[in-house]
């Protein structure tokens, strides 16, 4: 049992001992909280998730919400299925996308593109790799998520690239086993919300999901109108 030093309180005041590992456990470190939540994202590159990502601008008051599931197999094949806001399948194989509007039957080939990951898990990566400022614990709150419910502990952040660089905020929600559930970056006047609905790694598969086959009612067109 640790013991607990304090100064001699004014006479009438009421001192309340908390013994550190006795009755509450150990007093959580913000920094080490983030960097374990952050650890299962770095080296992830074969998985299933579903996620729900709102773009803010402050300044234009603008707000984009983004919902897709998103399939990934190593590091050059995706399948992305976004439904909102308009119905888009991306799918990234080698050296090639393939991009199918299933409204408008309408699709579309492009090279691959690196700007074109998908951002959900690569933003996650990209946070690891900074440098964190500080961090501090803020109040518990509850997420619902998919219908089930989250006592998520909260924890803001400030990362930066090196010493001269701009910092970002970075707010993030942890539930009881630690796993991320929210994520709220803030800087330069955008807030960008990711919400994982669900996320499972190391799936298997077939070779047919990153193939892309045009409909035969499908119009091929140099963009979408």
């Amino acid at each position: 049992m640790k013991l607990v030093h304090f100064q001699r309180a004014p006479r009438g005041t009421t001192i309340l001992l908390v013994l550190a590992h006795t009755l509450f456990g150990q007093i959580p470190n913000p920094q080490a909280m983030i960097t374990e939540a952050l650890k299962p994202f770095i080296t992830l590159r074969t998985y299933r998730g579903e996620f729900m990502r709102t773009y803010a601008n402050s300044s234009t008051k603008e707000c984009v919400d983004y919902h897709r599931i998103v399939m990934a197999d190593g590091p050059h094949k995706r399948y992305i299925d976004q439904s909102v806001p308009v119905h888009l399948i991306t799918i990234m194989s080698d050296d090639t996308i393939w991009l199918y509007a299933p409204e408008k039957l309408q699709y579309h080939q492009r090279p691959f593109e690196k700007n074109l990951e998908p951002s959900e898990i690569t933003s996650l990566q990209r946070i690891a790799s900074l440098e964190i400022v500080g961090a501090s614990l803020l109040p518990a709150e509850t997420l619902s998520v998919n219908g089930k419910v989250y006592d998520c502990n909260v924890v803001e952040a400030n990362f930066r690239l090196n010493s001269k660089s701009p910092q970002v905020t970075v707010t993030f929600f942890m539930d009881s086993d630690k796993c991320l559930r929210r994520v709220v970056e803030s800087g330069g006047g955008n807030v960008i919300t990711t919400t994982i609905l669900s996320l499972e790694p190391d799936v298997q598969f077939p070779d047919s999901q990153f193939q892309f086959v045009p409909p035969s009612n499908a119009t091929r067109v140099a963009r979408f109108e």
